[in-house]
């Protein structure tokens, strides 16, 4: 257990630039969930009963397992240091609330708006609403489509606090947790009361953990590049297996493992000076978590524009996705800048990780 301790806090807390690959894969994992649901959307009988693209980017749900695996490799890079000194655990959760709650809660406000307005779902049960704002996992629909993820998200912030405040005792609950979560998959009772706490998907926090472990062991090693293709060439094969009914566990391994992977291959070709990251993509990537939070109610409000003017005549499938997809990113992007952004700086918080 001291190993493990040891091997963890040896992460430096802050490295010498800002890591843009890590900032550019944010906006891919959030593109994926876009696409995912731009997809999922025109494919519903309710619109179009169309799969663009032939449902090319029906896999785009694993963004969700990029995003994830990206929160562990964050985490652990940005905070590494701090495992076990406890006068930095109130700084630590405090960012962590402010990066996740103000702005989560400004999109809540705006969907219970467009519902007051009739602009999007009939009705919402009281209970439903505190249970979406406290991001309790709860049966009934969240208020934001993606929140789910959040509880997860919470989850490991919660873990990973117990490091800092007990570098012994919050590392061994830490890996508590992780056996919990192996033997839980084992046994096959994801959806038991527990579900959240011990599901599979949480093992992919580890993953990303275990990421920056081996960026900050193996920051010479050469030709890191191969190891961002074979990553891409994992996350690409589960992407074509996922089209073919294969096991969630199975898909959630080679997600897991892809992104991992990916992550390593372009931290560390980058650290080497071997990787310029696309400007574009570094903008989506500071934009994601706006992206993410905002894009499904943008998708829904579109969605419906398109469909009672006629669009589809007009531009065909293939461009009623475009608008979808594109309105979505400008949705998120217009949020983060306007709203994210602002709230980041009034509470003191900037450039957070």
């Amino acid at each position: 257990m001291t190993s493990l301790t040891t091997a963890i806090s040896l992460v430096a807390a802050d490295r010498p630039h800002r890591l843009w690959s890590i900032e550019a894969a944010r906006g891919i994992a959030a593109l994926l969930v876009v696409l995912f649901h731009a997809t999922i959307l025109m494919r519903s009988p309710s619109y179009f009963s169309l799969a663009p693209l032939g449902g090319f980017f029906e896999f785009g749900f694993a963004g969700v397992d990029f995003f994830f695996v990206l929160s562990g490799f964050i985490i652990l890079w940005a905070h590494g240091s701090a495992i076990g000194v406890r006068t930095v655990l109130r700084g630590y959760l405090y960012k962590r609330f402010i990066r996740i709650f103000p702005l989560y809660w400004f999109v809540c406000a705006l969907i219970l708006l467009a519902v007051t307005v009739k602009l999007t779902r009939a009705g919402v049960e009281d209970l439903e609403v505190i249970a979406s704002l406290l991001l309790w996992p709860h049966p009934g629909a969240p208020l934001v489509a993606v929140a789910w993820t959040l509880s997860h998200e919470l989850l490991f912030y919660a873990a990973f606090g117990a490091m800092i405040a007990y570098r012994q005792s919050g590392t061994a609950l830490m890996a508590a947790w992780f056996i919990g979560i192996v033997w839980t998959m084992f046994l096959g009772q994801t959806n038991s009361p527990l579900g959240v706490l011990f599901h599979p998907r949480n093992l992919e926090f580890f993953v990303g953990m275990a990421a920056a472990e081996i960026c900050r062991r193996f920051d010479s090693m050469p030709r890191p590049q191969w190891i961002a293709i074979l990553g891409c060439a994992i996350f690409a094969a589960a992407a074509t297996a996922s089209s073919h009914h294969v096991g969630e566990e199975i898909l959630l391994a080679g997600y897991a493992l892809g992104s991992g992977l990916i992550i390593v291959g372009a931290t560390l070709a980058e650290m080497q000076g071997n990787l310029r990251v696309p400007a574009f993509l570094i903008m989506v990537g500071r934009a994601s978590y706006s992206i993410y939070l905002v894009h499904y109610f943008a998708l829904s409000i579109i969605i419906k524009g398109l469909m009672y003017t006629g669009w589809l005549a007009l531009v065909g499938p293939t461009g009623c996705f475009l608008v979808l997809v594109s309105g979505a990113l400008g949705a998120g992007i217009v949020l983060h800048v306007w709203v994210e952004a602002p709230l980041l700086a009034m509470f003191g918080v900037r450039n957070v990780r």
